[in-house]
């Protein structure tokens, strides 16, 4: 049994929307209230460029990524929407997992497919800032904290194993 409310992002593959997992802090939401957290997570992380989509009763489920890489904005939201509390006294930490640079260099300028292979990178990375960006203005930028490492440029991570991470630490305010 949880004993906080959660709001975890998922992709439903079928029909191509956002979904999001939540725990019965609402009257609303009674819908997820018997998913296992073990499916949940599976959901939420199934990283669809290295694992299958995971079956969820008739709908198929792709990480949460696609659409909420950076899921704070929804955090924000739903705590403003089924809590009775004013904005400003809401405090938000965001947690990051680490982020890659994305820069239009001469090369992307021009346009292409083969200049702009990677461009998943560069929708991550500007969903993440956007979300911080909207949930700082809802909450003010003193109530947000983003805790994530530090970009490094030339660090290259993999989600396979021929990855080899070096642990990092650091904190930037978003």
């Amino acid at each position: 049994m949880l004993i906080h409310s959660l709001c975890i992002p998922s992709f439903e593959g079928i029909h191509g929307e956002p979904w999001i997992y939540k725990t019965p802090h609402h009257p609303d939401y009674r819908r997820d209230r018997v998913e296992r957290m073990v499916k949940v997570a599976l959901a939420t992380s199934a990283a669809p460029t290295y694992l299958r989509a995971l079956p969820n009763n008739g709908y198929l489920m792709v990480d949460g990524g696609l659409w909420a890489n950076n899921p704070i904005m929804n955090a924000v939201t739903d705590a403003l929407a089924c809590y009775d509390i004013k904005r400003s006294q809401l405090r938000a930490l965001s947690l990051g997992c680490g982020e890659t640079a994305f820069t239009v260099d001469a090369a992307r300028s021009g346009g292409g497919m083969l200049q702009w292979k990677d461009a998943i990178r560069a929708a991550m990375r500007a969903q993440s800032h956007n979300a911080l960006g909207q949930s700082g203005l809802l909450v003010g930028r003193d109530n947000l904290v983003r805790l994530d490492a530090p970009v490094n440029r030339r660090a290259k991570l993999t989600l396979d194993r021929r990855a080899k991470m070096t642990p990092v630490a650091g904190a930037v305010m978003g």
